[in-house]
């Protein structure tokens, strides 16, 4: 399918699909059916992609970036047909996606394309799904995408789909969130091949995420991914060193990366910290 630029589409739906960061991530075991089980915080950031959706003869795609994919392989493909097939759609559906957000970094970009893939196809076919019935379709398509239905802070388990709403620290939107994203695509795959899974007991994720003192933070939330990720790539090491030397609050690998988020006080501390890196870099807020 054709990779072009921004296209105008007549009768239009248009949404903003915002990217995630994991605040904490234990890996438990690995399950019988080779997945493994998990623990995470998931929160949406200001970070996002946009979705464009026009009624056209076939199913089809454009994206801006040339890298991606714009048959099959893609999420947001994978969606329309399997909806056009489920819910016996006559019409086809054009989809043009505007990546901002970087791939293989570990913010859920993919999946939150899918999720908002889902709610705009459900508004052009008029389908009109309720939410229940677009958390299966989601869950369907990818772990991580039924975070992104209601993209509300969230406890995630089993794979990550196993979503439980969870009140943050009043601060966290207050405080200014940077990210780095050096130039290196980690696969899931293979991060998940090396990570040891931790099944020791340790205190609740939910009580640690709840806790007004964020400075607990630093010692207490855990990716249990950066061990084996850090391996592979010391310089992501380095940037996390890095960032905690120039005042980070708390700092971490998101998912299994490559991207490095941090909070900091102030805009003035954020931008002097991202500008020591020469690597890409995002400055915003989350989204609670």
């Amino acid at each position: 399918m054709e990779k072009t630029g921004r296209m105008q589409l007549p009768e239009t739906f248009s949404a903003e699909a915002p990217a995630k960061i994991n605040l904490g991530l234990r890996i438990l075991s690995r399950r019988s059916d080779g997945y493994h089980e998990i623990e995470t915080g998931l929160v949406a950031i200001d970070w996002c992609d946009r979705i464009t959706v026009g009624l056209a003869d076939s199913v089809s795609m454009t994206c801006n970036d040339r890298r991606l994919p714009t048959d099959e392989g893609n999420l947001c493909v994978q969606v329309a047909l399997e909806m056009k097939r489920r819910y016996d759609v006559d019409s086809g559906i054009h989809i043009h996606l505007e990546k901002q957000i970087p791939f293989g970094a570990g913010l859920g970009g993919g999946s939150s394309d899918a999720a908002t893939t889902i709610r705009l196809l459900s508004r052009m076919w008029s389908l009109d799904l309720p939410d229940s019935e677009q958390y299966k379709m989601a869950e369907q398509i990818g772990s991580d995408v039924p975070f992104f239905v209601h993209g509300k802070p969230a406890i995630g388990k089993g794979r990550g789909e196993r979503l439980s709403e969870i009140e943050l620290p009043s601060i966290l939107p207050s405080l200014w969130l940077g990210i780095v994203n050096p130039d290196i695509v980690v696969s899931t795959a293979n991060a998940y091949d090396r990570v040891t899974a931790h099944n020791f007991k340790r205190g609740s994720l939910k009580e640690i995420l709840s806790r007004n003192d964020i400075n607990s933070w630093r010692t207490d939330l855990e990716n249990d991914f950066e061990e084996s990720i850090f391996e592979m790539y010391p310089d992501l090491a380095v940037i996390k060193n890095g960032l905690y030397h120039n005042g980070a609050i708390y700092a971490s690998l998101s998912g299994s990366g490559a991207a490095i988020y941090c909070f900091f006080e102030s805009k003035q501390q954020t931008v002097k910290a991202m500008n020591n890196n020469g690597l890409r870099t995002w400055i915003g807020r989350v989204r609670l």
